[in-house]
């Protein structure tokens, strides 16, 4: 059961892994890839619920292969509570985008799900530099498979090697001023 809980846990996670594909333009819409890799605790919160508390880093593939984003890191904490008789997971957290030492953009993410899937939404909330001001999200997907499996949910065991992509079909995006 421990093996069900860790993927399906690590699966929501993933939606927080992908920030967008920013273009130079001041609108826009990209398509999106973003592969990661996690790690975090899980915890047993009440019969048959699991929680996952970790973070996701990764990096952003813009499908055009242009713009400020394409390339840029992400770190993206995030909790998912996955319910272990059922498989659903519930999934929500932030994310960071780094494009330079100067600018950073800012999201918040939620999905929900079965298995090694999640489905939901990903909506920018700031950023810096160039960023700020930058307003849009999407659609996103995310999939996930783990390599190591929580065995104690109870202590927190740590979960090294979750790792999965995130995609966004149409990921829009406004940036103040333009």
């Amino acid at each position: 059961m421990a093996s069900r809980v860790v993927r399906g846990l690590a699966v929501g996670a993933a939606g927080v892994f992908a920030i967008t594909g920013v273009a130079a333009a001041g609108e826009g819409a990209e398509r999106v890839v973003a592969p990661w890799q996690g790690e975090g605790q899980m915890f047993q919160i009440e019969p048959g619920k699991v929680m996952f508390l970790g973070r996701f880093d990764g990096i952003l593939y813009v499908e055009s292969a242009a713009g400020p984003l394409d390339g840029v890191p992400f770190v993206c904490p995030g909790t998912q509570v996955l319910d272990t008789a059922g498989g659903s997971i519930a999934s929500e957290g932030h994310c960071m985008l780094t494009p330079s030492e100067d600018e950073e953009v800012y999201a918040r993410w939620s999905c929900t799900g079965q298995g090694g899937t999640c489905k939901g939404r990903l909506d920018f909330t700031g950023g810096t530099g160039r960023f700020e001001g930058i307003a849009g999200g999407g659609e996103m997907t995310v999939r996930t498979v783990l390599a190591d499996l929580a065995e104690d949910t109870r202590s927190g065991e740590v979960v090294r090697t979750a790792a999965g992509i995130a995609l966004w079909p149409a990921l829009t995006y406004r940036l103040k001023g333009r």
